[in-house]
């Protein structure tokens, strides 16, 4: 299930540390905000200096509690922006500081604080509210707004979060450190979260649902400040906020979530119009993570891939599993889709990683061309736009294509037929399409029990497409070489269309046209090879048909392309 896998990662790895030593995840009722600036107070309520911080901290936050602060009047706990903790607001233009011009706002942080005091007596709390109830009555407040104006302008106002701390002689005592005050404040979570209880989906047990679902940011299609889940691939939990989930799992997935979404080229990447998320369920093998993402949308321009990777990738290619990686790790995919405030989930993907590598080993041998790299995955979507065109692949082929390597199935079949008529057309054939269909007919003929198509050219096959297809190839080098030019429309131009839809037709004039050719080459003591060539393709064509299936369209363009880099690979070889 989708959100227990969320949930599993949040609490396997809530203790872990990132790479400046903090825990990788808050607990539950904190977040982790990035704070703009310092209001330090005296021990006896003066103010003392306001100063700029640019750093992320975990901190209490009331919004992981299911309060929606943008419909509210809501203070946060031992710290909040300027409208809350100053009743001010900051004129941008002249990044001025204005006191005293939003008070319905500084009173609830002064109530919710004086309630905080009451509870525990904190001196270093009771400082801080001596100098908001000094700030209040408009006493001595000039050198604070002063000093508050000052940072404002050096720092170009950067808004965010404030911090309190108060000076005790030679220490800094910062407010939301206190361990009496964060005390408080999880007493104060539990009760504020009671409220209804029922049976959470994801842990089976009796525990406080929360009334509405928190917001995730950076999915596709929603609004800057994020939407919210309403949808686990469960018909009866799609209703918006209706799902039986506890305000403690709400937490660790919507946590998670942010996490992934936050870290651009490890876990996330765009598709088309979704966004996907994929994680392994043991975080330090992120490096599949990374893996996956260069087979996804191919290595990064300009920037060397790291020889762990490029490693892996060899392996994979080869058919090896990749060292250091256990074979029963589970791989997950989320596939995410957003509306403005909403967020859809579009599939959901576990497998093992053994599986995962398995299916991924058989993509890349299906589609492999001689002496190629594998085609990233946004290629080969690309390859039904024609060049110049100014259209986009369809909404949702990324996540067909995806869920067809990932669990081993046939790839989409509209893709297959789209590709087949760009490449009948002029010029239309490209390493990236010919990969598909190969991989295409691979995966035909694995299930027919028939052969399959080999990564260059097979001079054994006989099946007519592929042998069609071989003989446009010839027959233009044979007119190449007859004109002592590349023509201007050469047969492949010209027929090959006509091939797949009139077949018996095209073959025979072509083959007239190349009959005449060698004539002519013959007459100059030239072509030789060329006529044995061609002879030895068209021996094996027989019982011409009216026209070819869309596998035999296929097969022919595969042939044209085997061919083409034979011809290419001589001359090479020649020079």
């Amino acid at each position: 299930m989708i959100l227990k896998s969320l949930y599993d990662y949040y609490r396997i790895h809530q203790k872990d540390k990132d790479s400046e030593g903090s825990p990788l995840f808050p607990t539950y009722g904190y977040k982790e905000q990035r704070v703009s600036y310092q209001l330090s107070v005296n021990l006896d309520g003066t103010f003392n200096s306001f100063s700029i911080v640019d750093k992320k901290l975990f901190l209490p936050d009331i919004g992981a509690l299911g309060a929606v602060r943008s419909r509210n009047i809501i203070s946060y706990h031992f710290y909040d922006n300027e409208k809350y903790l100053l009743g001010s607001s900051i004129n941008k233009p002249k990044k001025s500081f204005n006191p005293h011009t939003d008070m319905e706002k500084f009173e609830e942080f002064l109530r919710v604080h004086q309630e905080a005091f009451d509870k525990t007596k904190n001196k270093y709390l009771g400082a801080v509210l001596s100098f908001l109830n000094n700030w209040k009555d408009k006493v001595s407040i000039d050198d604070a707004a002063e000093a508050i104006t000052e940072t404002i302008k050096i720092n170009k106002y950067k808004g965010g979060p404030i911090i309190i701390s108060v000076e005790d002689g030679s220490n800094n005592i910062l407010l939301h450190e206190q361990k009496d005050l964060l005390k408080y404040w999880e007493n104060y979570a539990i009760k504020y979260s009671q409220n209804s209880i029922g049976l959470d989906i994801v842990t089976g047990k009796k525990s406080n649902i929360i009334r509405m679902h928190g917001k995730i940011k950076g999915i596709r299609g929603t609004v800057a400040a994020g939407g919210c889940l309403i949808s686990y691939n469960k018909p009866s939990h799609n209703s918006y906020g209706g799902s039986p989930v506890s305000c403690e799992v709400e937490f660790g997935y919507r946590t998670v979530l942010n996490y992934f979404m936050d870290r651009e080229g490890i876990h996330r990447s765009d598709i088309g119009e979704d966004s996907i998320v994929f994680w392994t369920s043991s975080k330090k093998n992120n490096i599949f993570c990374r893996i996956f993402l260069t087979l996804l949308n191919g290595p990064k321009e300009e920037e060397e891939t790291e020889a762990i990777i490029k490693n892996a990738l060899s392996s994979i290619n080869d058919g090896r599993f990749p060292d250091k990686l256990p074979e029963d790790e589970r791989f997950c995919l989320l596939v995410l889709s957003g509306n403005k405030g909403r967020i859809y989930i579009r599939d959901y993907i576990e497998h093992s990683l053994k599986s995962i590598v398995d299916n991924v080993y058989l993509h890349c041998q299906d589609i492999k061309l001689e002496e190629n790299p594998t085609p990233s995955l946004r290629s080969l979507v690309w390859t039904i736009v024609p060049k110049g065109t100014k259209s986009a692949p369809p909404k949702g082929l990324y996540k067909t294509l995806l869920q067809a390597i990932l669990e081993g199935r046939q790839y989409p079949y509209n893709m297959f037929i789209r590709i087949i008529e760009i490449c009948l057309k002029p010029k239309g054939i490209t390493r990236s399409r010919v990969s598909f269909l190969k991989g295409y007919l691979n995966r035909n003929c694995r299930q027919e029990n028939r052969k399959e198509f080999t990564v260059s050219i097979d001079k054994e096959r006989e099946d007519i497409g592929y042998l069609l297809g071989r003989m446009l190839s010839v027959a233009d080098l044979i007119q190449e070489r007859s004109i002592g030019r590349r023509p201007n429309s050469c047969f492949s131009d010209t027929f090959s269309a006509s091939l797949g839809t009139a077949t018996l037709t095209a073959f025979t004039y072509i083959n007239n046209k190349v009959k005449a050719h060698l004539s002519k080459l013959q007459k100059k003591n030239e072509g030789g090879y060329l006529r044995k060539e061609y002879s030895s393709i068209i021996q094996k064509i027989n019982d011409i048909p009216a026209h070819l299936t869309q596998e035999g369209k296929a097969a022919f363009v595969l042939g044209f392309y085997h061919q083409n880099e034979e011809r290419y690979k001589n001359n090479k070889t020649t020079n």
